[in-house]
């Protein structure tokens, strides 16, 4: 499984409050990590800090 599709599974898990499953995850912590930075602007930053491709604002809506 690749990353994105990992973070779609941890996003079903937050949706559905299993919150013991993102726990035991191996990206859990950072997918609530991730979610906890709100502002658009710095997940971008971070987002260029360890991805060579630039993203666009589609790419972190979903």
């Amino acid at each position: 499984m690749n990353m994105r599709q990992e973070f779609r599974q941890l996003k079903r898990y937050y949706q559905e409050n299993e919150f013991g499953k993102i726990f035991k995850h191996k990206l859990g912590i950072y997918f609530l990590k991730m979610r906890s930075i709100s502002r658009v602007e710095l997940l971008r930053r971070f987002a260029k800090a360890v991805s060579p491709n630039p993203l666009n604002s589609q790419d972190i809506s979903r």
